[in-house]
């Protein structure tokens, strides 16, 4: 064969044997970018996963926080007094509840003279029967305002004729968690509460002043102190 055509031939192969390998490290070369890409969007996931499990778990520890401060000292939202007389016999139990914006304040009374009594706190969780309930003080009143809107004021029982009487009222007057902080007793007067309404048309013997005089103001004159209890936090 001629000299030259051989070299030829061997020039093509060697040629196409170079365009062959060049073609396969290209598509070795494009499957490996596109191995590296995957790779790369793995991690990225990877991290985009642990970053939303990081703030989950922030969120959560924010929430905890808030729902333990919110929770401090707050108790259980429940308190009652267990009521006696004079003569240190059981007449009931007033019971106090918590309820979104206002308390409960349920009555359940027994063994009390009928008819309408007034019924307050008082400033004092001390009840002493044998110095007639005054170791309880006046009204609880931090507000230092007028009966009847003294925070310790409260609608009057209605006590049947078989002694009994029950009341049930919401008030914003007052938190659980405060009448607990302050210490209170409640209390069950001899007589009704005027809630400090005297017409005009009446003159105080004291002041000779029409309305109320300072008595009427401070008290509603309900009379002597018929039953107290303190109030405590229940479970």
């Amino acid at each position: 064969m001629n000299k030259k055509v051989v070299k030829g031939i061997v020039t093509a192969a060697a040629a196409a044997l170079i365009a062959g390998c060049g073609d396969v490290e290209e598509e070795n070369t494009g499957e490996g970018g596109r191995e590296g890409g995957n790779n790369n969007n793995l991690e990225v996931d990877d991290e985009e996963a642990s970053e939303e499990d990081g703030d989950a778990e922030a969120s959560e520890n924010i929430e905890n926080e808030e729902s333990n401060e919110s929770g401090a000292g707050e108790g259980n939202g429940q308190a009652s007094a267990e009521m006696e007389n004079t003569e240190g016999e059981s007449v009931g139990t007033v019971s106090f509840y918590e309820e979104e914006d206002v308390v409960r304040v349920e009555a359940d009374i027994e063994n009390v003279d009928t008819g309408y009594h007034g019924f307050h706190l008082h400033d004092e969780a001390v009840c002493e029967p044998e110095e007639d309930f005054t170791t309880a003080e006046g009204h609880y009143n931090p507000d230092d305002s007028d009966h009847a809107e003294h925070p310790g004021d409260m609608p009057p029982l209605l006590v049947n004729e078989d002694g009994t009487a029950s009341l049930s009222f919401t008030t914003d007057r007052f938190t659980v968690e405060e009448l607990l902080e302050e210490e209170v007793a409640v209390m069950i007067h001899e007589d009704p509460d005027n809630f400090g309404h005297i017409p005009d048309r009446y003159v105080s013997e004291e002041s000779g002043e029409p309305g109320p005089d300072e008595e009427t103001l401070d008290t509603g004159d309900a009379g002597d102190r018929y039953a107290c209890g303190v109030v405590e936090e229940t479970s």
